[in-house]
């Protein structure tokens, strides 16, 4: 199974990561001040442990979330 994550980085506040799953396409935002992209896709691995098994595709977004 292919599973692809858009990284987007986005002032959060006091949250360092979000996400939203929709199974086979997950979002994902985390706060440069806080995380580097490796650490929130780490964080995602560890929140949805169903990625370690997939095959993962990266589509990091030239803009940042508004």
């Amino acid at each position: 199974m292919t599973v692809a994550i858009q990284v987007e980085h986005a002032p959060l506040g006091s949250r360092a990561l979000l996400y939203q799953d929709q199974g086979q396409h997950i979002r994902a935002a985390y706060d440069p001040d806080h995380l580097v992209e490796d650490e929130a896709l780490a964080l995602l691995y560890v929140q949805l442990p169903r990625l370690v098994t997939a095959t993962v595709d990266v589509q990091r977004c030239g803009a940042p979330m508004a």
